[in-house]
């Protein structure tokens, strides 16, 4: 499933996918990996990113002033040329730019982030690219993906299947597409584990 969905949405064909108990895990799953592939630094969402994110952030360990909220336009939308300028500003700060969190399809209004802008900064800045799709993420399902263009970029990718898909409630999807990250993170090698280890292991340590 998580595998006809990546093809499906367009995301790398090196995303690697897990389930989640729905989009708030989800996005808390993406983030724990981005900061152990980061590590420590800024963190850049808008003031539309769903307010799941900021709790997820503060309990992962980011400290409030990591945390940048960027003005979104007019549109309710991230912008690569608002990103370019908070980055720019904390580079000239002395500070060190990780991740930037966007949103394909928010919760408020429905507004998709400017996401090929973003990944371009993202690049220009080595910044980890989250994208939150877990409200409108679906739509890039259509033929003309509804304006989500981009995905085949992103670092990260969070879609709940229980909003447009109508699966039950208690279920999100998380994809990370830097191949590995996923296990280094979180694979666990307790002795009690290691016969089941010698069949294989998924991203969680355990049997696939």
């Amino acid at each position: 499933a998580l595998g006809w969905l990546r093809d499906a949405l367009g995301l790398a064909p090196s995303a690697e996918g897990v389930l989640a108990s729905g989009g708030s895990m989800a996005n808390t799953t993406a983030l724990a990996v981005a900061r152990t592939e980061m590590g420590r630094g800024v963190v850049y969402v808008s003031d539309q990113t769903h307010s799941s994110i900021g709790r997820s952030l503060r309990a992962l360990g980011w400290e409030a002033s990591e945390i940048r909220v960027v003005p979104a336009d007019p549109s309710y939308r991230l912008t690569a040329a608002a990103l370019r300028t908070a980055v720019a500003a904390d580079v000239a700060a002395g500070l060190r730019p990780t991740v930037v969190v966007a949103t394909a399809g928010s919760t408020n209004t429905g507004a998709v982030d400017e996401l090929v802008g973003l990944a371009d900064v993202a690049a220009e800045h080595g910044l980890w690219l989250h994208v939150d799709g877990a409200y409108g993420g679906p739509a890039a399902l259509a033929a003309d993906r509804n304006g989500i263009a981009g995905l085949d970029r992103v670092d990260s990718f969070v879609l709940d299947p229980h909003k447009w898909l109508f699966q039950p409630y208690d279920l999100g999807c998380v994809w990370v597409c830097r191949p590995g990250a996923l296990e280094r993170t979180f694979a666990m090698h307790p002795e009690y584990l290691v016969d089941a280890q010698a069949g294989g292991h998924g991203p969680g340590g355990e049997t696939d």
